[in-house]
């Protein structure tokens, strides 16, 4: 059995793509929150991750594509805005098939959250130590401490 600490974007999709619900391997994904909320900011999925969630559902990877936008150029620019570098994306979309997408945090941890299997996944559970040689995991809310 594995445990995942946090239901983040890296924790629901370590339990969506590292496969385990893909491959069948047991887990359980603990999260301090008592519900998941959309916060944060914008984030860049790269070409290379999208290829990833596309391999763990295509439902999963087309509503990641919904809810944000595709990127087809990027320029950086210094403090006065001035271009210092200036790429067309048609390039990375001819090797991989799509572009870059900018969607916000919140939004892609909710379509996450949606795919995820909702048994394996524990809110209002937070870790207080964890130790490698007794491979021992502790985990409290307000009512309970659970060790092994």
């Amino acid at each position: 059995m594995i445990s995942i600490i946090g239901g983040g974007i890296g924790g629901l999709t370590l339990a969506l793509a590292l496969a385990f619900e893909k491959l069948g391997v047991e887990y359980n994904l603990y999260e301090r929150a008592e519900t998941l909320t959309e916060v944060g900011a914008g984030i860049w999925i790269p070409p290379n991750a999208l290829q990833v969630l596309q391999w763990i559902d295509q439902d999963l990877f087309d509503q990641i594509k919904e809810g944000g936008n595709v990127i087809d150029r990027i320029v950086l620019g210094d403090s006065k805005l001035k271009p210092i570098s200036d790429t067309d994306q048609g390039f990375i979309k001819n090797i991989f098939g799509f572009s870059t997408i900018a969607i916000h945090r919140g939004k892609l941890q909710s379509i996450l959250y949606e795919f995820a299997n909702k048994e394996k996944i524990k809110l209002g559970k937070s870790s207080k130590y964890m130790t490698k040689n007794g491979l021992c995991l502790y985990l409290f809310d307000l009512k309970h401490l659970t060790m092994c």
